[in-house]
């Protein structure tokens, strides 16, 4: 706070208080920044924990609303959604939260993924 860019900040201090002087006027923006600091910390930690709290709190209920479903439906229906999953593995699978590729996916021929497959030369 005894830079240049905080010597308005320190000019107007002196303002209010003729009495001040440079030093004791960065040792007040000092702790008012402190005091401000250790506030949004705690109300940063608290936030934290909310959703620490929410997020698991949406997960027992996402399990226990799993395990009703699971027991409500009669033993042949479990039995489909389970073949359903095995025939159309595709349309159950997870998508990844990540950002797209920046570089395009080089996916080689069959031709010359056979040709590698049986260990012979492939011309580029």
């Amino acid at each position: 706070f005894a830079s240049e860019a905080f010597a308005e900040a320190r000019a107007s201090l002196r303002e209010d208080n003729e009495e001040l002087d440079d030093a004791a006027a960065v040792m007040m923006l000092t702790q008012a920044w402190n005091v401000t600091n250790r506030a949004e910390r705690v109300a940063w930690d608290n936030q934290a924990r909310e959703l620490d709290q929410d997020e698991a709190q949406r997960a027992r209920a996402g399990e226990e609303g799993r395990e009703r479903e699971a027991e409500g439906r009669p033993q042949g229906e479990r039995v489909e959604v389970g073949d359903e999953m095995r025939k159309n593995r595709l349309k159950y699978i997870d998508i990844p939260m990540r950002p797209p590729p920046t570089l395009p996916v080089e996916i080689p021929s069959r031709y010359a993924t056979a040709k590698l497959q049986k260990g012979q030369y492939v011309e580029l």
